[in-house]
Order: structure tokens, then C-alpha cells, then sequence
């Protein structure tokens, strides 16, 4: 009967430990605010003080909803097949533009090449508009909206695309027309606050 009183003890004990140490690391206590987050309009929304032309040369004014093409750039990323493509020219890009002769490269593939072909159009149809209002598949907006993450996979596919232009194809203004496109999208973005 002691034994079993003393496994019944322990085994309390060791519940509570748990359930502690799970409180600690799952539910950590706040932090007490700083001196940064507690300066007058610390967390102010912020705006950028240079014009959008200095970058852009002009503000886009074209007719015309931006989302809805950069709705079908979104589409595109949302397959597993095209991210696996884009992920093929991102380590066959990066190693055809590295010095290192002994880095292995691969072959680029031409179909992989297409399809952010097809992003950067979509992104070019959109980038020449004046307006963005993009409609939110969820109620609520978060953090986490499926959306903003997948116009940031847009983005990155950009990014290679223009990669791809500068070091292996050796066309700088390609290169540059692309990642104008990318900055009048993330401008849209800003504007429309996703």
C-alpha cells in the first residue's frame, strides 16, 4: 500500500512539473515594454518620405484593376509544380552566375524559364496600372493571410527571373525592366496594405 501511495506522490509531482514547464515554454509571460516602443509614435504607421518616381520615373496611371493581374502571377505560384520549376532555375541560376569553377553547374531549365516568364508578364500587365483593390478570400485580415505570402512568392520568382537576366544572360536592362515591375507590385501592395 505505501508503494502505491508513493508512485500516486510522484507521479502528481511529475504532472505538475510538466504542466509547468509547458506553461513556461508555450506561454511565456509579456515582456515589459521598452524605452523603443514606448517613445511618442513609435508604432506609427510609417511612410516613406521619397516619391515613388524616383524609382518608378512616373506613377502608374493605367486603367484597370493591378490584382487582377497579379491575381493570375498568384495562381501560378500556387501550383507545387511550378514552385518545384522555380526552385530548379533558382540553384541552376545561381550556379551558372557563380565564379567558382567548381561549382557544379546544371543545365537551366527552359521550362522552369517559361513559367516565370509567365509570372513577370502577369506582373508587367499589373505594374502599368494606376489602382490596386485586392479582394480577400478571408473575412478577417491577419498576418498570415494566404495571399500576402503568396504575392511574396511572386516576388521571389521576380527576383530569380531578373537573377537569370544579369549573370547568365548578361542582360542588364531585362534585369532592371523586371525588378521595376517587382518594386511598382510591392508599391501597389503598399497602397492597397496587404
Amino acid at each position: 500500500m505505501g508503494n502505491k501511495l508513493g508512485w500516486i506522490i510522484a507521479g502528481s509531482i511529475m504532472l505538475v512539473l510538466v504542466v509547468a514547464i509547458c506553461w513556461v515554454i508555450f506561454l511565456p509571460p509579456h515582456s515589459d515594454p521598452t524605452a523603443d516602443t514606448t517613445k511618442e509614435g513609435a508604432l506609427d504607421l510609417k511612410t516613406v518620405e521619397v516619391p515613388v518616381t524616383a524609382v518608378l520615373g512616373s506613377e502608374p496611371k493605367g486603367g484597370g484593376n493591378a490584382a487582377d493581374d497579379y491575381k493570375k502571377a498568384v495562381a501560378m505560384v500556387t501550383d507545387p509544380a511550378t514552385m518545384e520549376l522555380v526552385g530548379k532555375v533558382e540553384i541552376a541560376v545561381t550556379a551558372a552566375a557563380s565564379p567558382d569553377a567548381a561549382t557544379k553547374k546544371e543545365p537551366i531549365p527552359d521550362d522552369g524559364l517559361a513559367v516565370m516568364r509567365k509570372i513577370a508578364a502577369a506582373v508587367a500587365e499589373g505594374a502599368s496600372k494606376g489602382e490596386m483593390s485586392y479582394p480577400y478570400a478571408t473575412v478577417e485580415v491577419t498576418y498570415k493571410i494566404p495571399e500576402a505570402y503568396y504575392m511574396s512568392q511572386v516576388s521571389q520568382s521576380l527576383s530569380i527571373l531578373a537573377y537569370y537576366y544579369q549573370f547568365v544572360e548578361k542582360k542588364p536592362a531585362e534585369a532592371e525592366k523586371v525588378l521595376h515591375d517587382r518594386f511598382a507590385m510591392g508599391y501597389h501592395m503598399t497602397r492597397d496594405r496587404v
